[in-house]
């Protein structure tokens, strides 16, 4: 056979027992589909080694999750490169931001309850002040206080609708992997060049 280069996708899965299976991207042809006890690097290494002997092939790119044993066989075995699957792409980037966002939007939804509520307590105070006999002296300043209170309000909802929004911006930015991240564009159903791919 001519000489090809390889850029294997692998994973384990269940079916009768766990199973390693490893398959070249660009055809789809499965490479590797065993039956074994256990799914570390010194798993894989042989059986991958096993099923690659005679074949004029080599393995240039590797794409799995980050476990151990799928990074060993790619990266010290073959010295080829590694890169994330999609699904775990997306799930480590999500869950190095998310916490952070979260954090920043509970405190500014606190803060805009609160206001909500003080101002909600100072449009309620003058109607209650004027069903209640007065002695002498001035009356409160019910205008000033309402302002404020409304001024406080605005600017607490505001803020917790820029937490709300750089999270949905966030979400909406994570969820864009898919579309930029596949080696074929979705649309079109052709192969993306490098270029194109690196500037979106």
């Amino acid at each position: 056979m001519p000489h090809r280069l390889l850029s294997l996708a692998e994973e384990e899965t269940w079916k009768d027992g766990m199973r390693l299976v490893s398959i070249e991207a660009v055809s789809g042809f499965i490479l590797l589909e065993q039956t074994r006890d256990e799914r570390s690097a010194a798993a894989w290494t042989p059986a991958l080694a096993s099923q690659r002997a005679g074949l004029n092939v080599t393995v240039v790119q590797g794409t799995s999750d980050e476990a151990k044993g799928l990074l060993a066989p790619v990266q010290r075995d073959l010295g080829a490169p590694h890169s994330t699957d999609l699904l775990h792409l997306q799930h480590e980037v999500s869950q190095a931001m998310s916490l952070s966002l979260k954090r920043a939007e509970q405190p500014a939804e606190t803060a805009a309850a609160e206001a909500t509520a003080c101002w909600q307590g100072a449009c309620a105070a003058e109607p209650a002040d004027h069903r209640r006999r007065h002695g002498p002296g001035r009356p409160p300043a019910f205008a000033a206080r309402l302002d404020e209170a409304l001024t406080a309000s605005v600017q607490a909802s505001r803020a917790h609708a820029r937490a709300q929004a750089q999270r949905a911006e966030a979400k909406t930015l994570i969820g864009a992997f898919s579309e930029i991240d596949p080696p074929d564009a979705l649309q079109q159903g052709q192969a993306q060049t490098p270029e194109p791919l690196q500037t979106r």
